[in-house]
């Protein structure tokens, strides 16, 4: 069963099919469930790690005789932005999905430099991009940012675990493809080992599974973008 909506993209021309049904969904404001509230907020988390925010509310001033019932929205959100929001929403809690956030969004002086580091001119922040190996150059990629990059085709089990990492279109953790969790143990640490120092993303295991995440730096931040 799918349920695709057309999300907003700010910082690109069109709009991205997504299936809402394939993500983990996190409710903060509801009309239905709470009396004295107006405005439906939805934040869900796709599969490759990226973050939606679906806004629906009455529109406060209309000029048109029949105005719409309400505004709706959906827009692809930073997921700092997204903790911040809920961190706020759920009485200081923070989803696991956004933990390492929290250092950021709990101090409020922290947060507005990030916001003031990561901003574009219209104050809007900038989403992630998601990676991507380049097997004819040898480079692992997030936009413009060479994350790491290979003289040679001597890393076969750092290959194989990009390729497969891009056949599942970057979700944050894959079965392994390697052939023990010691041998996947050894690639992550490898890969680790020679990231480039303006990488926005390192390696990790969750679960016995191969998984990647951001790593929000002074260093990386300049280099957030858009999803690809």
């Amino acid at each position: 069963m799918s349920h695709y909506v057309w999300v907003r993209r700010p910082e690109d021309i069109g709009d991205e099919a997504v299936d809402l049904h394939a993500c983990v969904r996190l409710i903060t404001l509801d009309p239905d469930r709470y009396e004295d509230c107006e405005r439906l907020c939805v934040y869900y988390r796709l599969c490759d790690g990226r973050w939606v925010r679906h806004v629906k509310e009455p529109p406060s001033s209309y000029p048109d005789p029949d105005p719409p019932l309400y505004f709706e929205d959906f827009e692809f959100i930073h997921p700092v932005v997204a903790a911040r929001d809920l961190y706020w929403e759920f009485d200081e809690k923070i989803p696991h999905e956004l933990r390492e956030f929290r250092t950021i969004v709990e101090d409020t002086e922290a947060y507005f430099r990030w916001v003031q580091e990561n901003a574009r001119k219209d104050g809007t922040i900038l989403p992630l991009r998601s990676p991507y190996w380049d097997a004819l150059k040898l480079e692992l990629r997030v936009g413009d940012v060479v994350c790491r990059r290979y003289g040679k085709d001597n890393a076969p089990n750092h290959f194989r675990l990009f390729e497969e990492f891009q056949a599942q279109k970057w979700n944050i953790t894959i079965p392994n493809p390697l052939d023990s969790e010691q041998t996947l143990k050894d690639t992550v640490d490898s890969i680790n080992d020679k990231l480039l120092p303006e990488s926005p993303i390192i390696f990790c295991r969750r679960h016995k599974r191969p998984a990647w995440r951001y790593r929000i730096s002074r260093t990386s931040s300049q280099h957030l973008s858009s999803p690809r």
